[in-house]
């Protein structure tokens, strides 16, 4: 959560309690925007949304901004894989990507 990755107009007219994965540094500040559902997973831990039979699946990886220098000055940072379906989530995520030749 820095200036130019936020959206104050987002931060205006979004449900505060729609479900945001991210960093525990963007928890800190989504908290103070009212944000009510925030998830700030440990690397390689998950999160999982459902509603209905439909599932989503956020896995925490790890991420970096760039270099190690630029890896000090600027805030943490969060990769995710997202895994979907329906039915009932698998209990280890399976890899999502295919490649097409």
């Amino acid at each position: 959560m820095h200036g130019d990755h936020r959206d104050p107009v987002a931060d205006e007219r979004l449900r505060k309690d729609l479900p945001v994965v991210t960093t525990q540094e963007a928890v800190d500040v989504l908290k103070g925007k009212s944000f009510t559902s925030l998830y700030p997973p440990e690397k390689w831990e998950q999160a999982v949304a459902s509603r209905g039979d439909r599932w989503l699946r956020v896995a925490s990886l790890p991420g970096k901004h760039g270099s190690p220098f630029l890896d000090v000055a600027l805030p943490s940072v969060m990769g995710s894989m997202l895994e979907w379906g329906r039915g009932r989530a698998r209990s280890a995520p399976a890899c999502t990507y295919r490649a097409t030749s």
